[in-house]
């Protein structure tokens, strides 16, 4: 039977991609399973040719109890002649001030004090401790909220710089070494807080699963994620031929092909969808099915020149076409964002307007730079945008019929500047006022009294 040791010197060579003159930063918090790693590979290195260093966070949560996993981390350190990086964040007040959790804004402080360390002194690899127990619960908490298969492939020995060389040995394997090989550690009673969801499932679900369903549990969810790591690899290679099937590019933008995406099937349409997220941003962090089923079903409804942003992303129906960008690309072209209108005060730096949405119970406007409408026609939806190519408005004195946008602004003689950045107001199926020029029908209610909303535009 090979060792715990052995079993960690394959995965570094296999799995991480290690190799001699690689430069190895450990994250160390003073716990059994980073001071596991941290003496593994401490023992590892000579004979391996990569060597170490360590980065050791205080959350500034724990008070005394912090402060003795600190010194622990820098006694081994300093005993065995490693390169020890020791910082203090106040993990609790950040993560209030932003918003987040306090478990997303540690990881998050944790891995952009590793990324520039990694640049400042050329480490090539960070190493964390997470063990096949941690995998387990990483299952779990994916399958708790409604993970796809991606999320079902748990943690992976390497993602980029990041190498996980315990994740073939459970948390029993570790503390067995820890005992036999003399190992310092501390333990970190914030692990047994239940308000932490991961907690909840390390020390209550878990080890129920065990002894009443189960004994092999963690072995099998393991198990689960390497299956599915290898049937997403087929899955995601089908994914990559239907996209390029599906999208072209041209001038640095990207479009899908409506037909042939929807001729595809509700899997693959996913999938695309997911790709793009992921090609666009990095990532799909945080985009879920609806998310997903939603933007499928903007899709199929064809509506020409109607726009949606989703996750940083800008999709638009051109004819046949979807063209996504992304947002941030779509403001250095120097366009303007399409932006729904709510009561109340809205600053639009892209546009360099202010517009203010609030309700009067008169309707008629008291100068350009007012617009009054019913607040049924309101309640349907109104944007601030810049014009499309089939925009209608129905103006006074055509008889209820429409006007093609185009037209009117040529008849205006606007420059070929001034149509394209002319803010419009307009509803979901046609344009509203085109401001400072014109003004639909829908700006003369019969009412003179009743529920209305002004909208009023004004310049930064």
């Amino acid at each position: 039977m090979r060792s715990s040791i052995d079993e960690v010197l394959e995965v570094l060579k296999e799995n991480c991609q290690v190799e001699p003159g690689d430069k190895i930063l450990i994250a160390v918090s003073g716990g059994a399973d980073s001071m596991v790693l941290l003496d593994m590979l401490q023992v590892l290195s000579p004979s391996s040719g990569f060597t170490i260093g360590v980065c050791h966070l205080d959350h500034m949560y724990r008070g005394d109890e912090a402060i003795g996993d600190a010194v622990l981390v820098k006694d081994y350190c300093k005993e065995n002649q490693i390169p020890c990086y020791s910082y203090r964040r106040p993990i609790e007040k950040i993560a209030s001030a932003q918003g987040k959790g306090f478990e997303e804004m540690a990881r998050s402080i944790r891995y952009s004090l590793f990324d520039a360390l990694a640049k400042t002194e050329g480490y090539t690899h960070l190493a964390t401790a997470h063990h096949m127990d941690d995998q387990a619960e990483t299952v779990l908490m994916h399958l708790f909220r409604g993970s796809g298969l991606d999320g079902l492939k748990g943690i992976r020995y390497k993602s980029g710089v990041k190498i996980r060389p315990l994740l073939n040995l459970t948390k029993f394997e570790l503390l067995e070494y820890a005992i036999r090989n003399k190992v310092p550690y501390r333990e970190d009673k914030s692990n047994s807080d239940t308000r932490f969801s991961r907690n909840k499932i390390r020390t209550e679900l878990l080890p129920l699963l065990k002894r009443d369903y189960d004994p092999q549990i963690v072995a099998h969810l393991n198990q689960l994620s390497q299956l599915v790591v290898e049937d997403v690899s087929v899955l995601d290679r089908i994914t990559g031929e239907a996209y390029a099937k599906l999208v072209t590019t041209k001038d640095e933008h990207h479009y899908v092909d409506r037909e042939m995406f929807l001729s595809e099937s509700k899997a693959i349409q996913r999938r695309v969808l997911r790709h793009i997220f992921d090609f666009e941003n990095g990532h799909v962090k945080n985009v879920l099915k609806s998310h997903i089923d939603a933007l499928v079903d903007w899709i199929e409804a064809g509506r020409t020149g109607s726009v949606m942003n989703f996750h940083g992303i800008r999709f638009e129906h051109r004819g046949n076409y979807v063209k996504f960008m992304l947002e941030s690309r779509f403001d250095q072209l120097g366009l303007k964002a399409d932006k729904r209108l709510s009561m109340g005060t809205h600053e639009l730096q892209d546009w360099g307007l202010r517009i203010v949405v609030e309700s009067v119970d008169e309707a008629g406007a008291s100068n350009a730079n007012e617009m009054v409408i019913e607040r049924s026609v309101f309640e349907e939806g109104i944007l601030i945008r810049t014009r499309r190519e089939k925009d209608k408005i129905r103006l006074a004195g055509m008889g209820g019929s429409s006007k093609s946008v185009k037209k009117l602004l040529i008849d205006l003689k606007l420059s070929a500047d001034e149509k394209a950045s002319v803010p419009l107001i307009a509803s979901s199926d046609e344009v509203l006022w085109v401001v400072g020029r014109r003004k639909s029908i829908y700006a003369q209610s019969q009412k003179k009294t009743g529920d209305f909303v002004r909208i009023t535009i004004q310049s930064l």
